[in-house]
């Protein structure tokens, strides 16, 4: 941060709206959003603050969700933005955790077990 002068200052808390929309505000704009909160998708985003800020400034947002719930009222607050991909919510999380996750080695990232995701079908093809 320090060698590209970047200003900044960690937050280890919850996210609030407060925060972020005030973040938000001292920029020009901002390119891309990423919210990946575990599960805090929606607290966060009933904020109103926080979504006009989002609806002046933001120019793309990715927001990870972790529920198929939390995934449908997210997609439903954002219906008229454009959407560029929406990843369906995965339900098979131990195909991930076992296929994904744990294929880091000493050696590097051991693929030998692509074949049990091509199976499972527990990925989703990208744009």
């Amino acid at each position: 941060m320090a060698e590209n002068q970047i200003d900044y200052a960690l937050n280890c808390g919850l996210a609030q709206g407060s925060d972020l929309t005030g973040w938000i505000a001292s920029q020009d704009h901002v390119d891309v959003l990423d919210m990946d909160i575990q599960g805090a998708e929606l607290q966060l985003l009933q904020d109103q603050e926080l979504i006009a800020a989002i609806y002046m400034k933001v120019y793309r947002l990715i927001i990870g969700t972790h529920s198929p719930e939390i995934h449908e009222q997210v997609r439903a607050m954002f219906t008229h933005w454009i959407a560029i991909y929406d990843l369906p919510y995965s339900p098979d999380k131990q195909c991930v955790r076992d296929h994904f996750r744990a294929l880091h080695t000493a050696a590097g990232v051991d693929r030998s077990g692509y074949e049990q995701v091509l199976e499972r079908g527990c990925y989703n093809v990208g744009p």
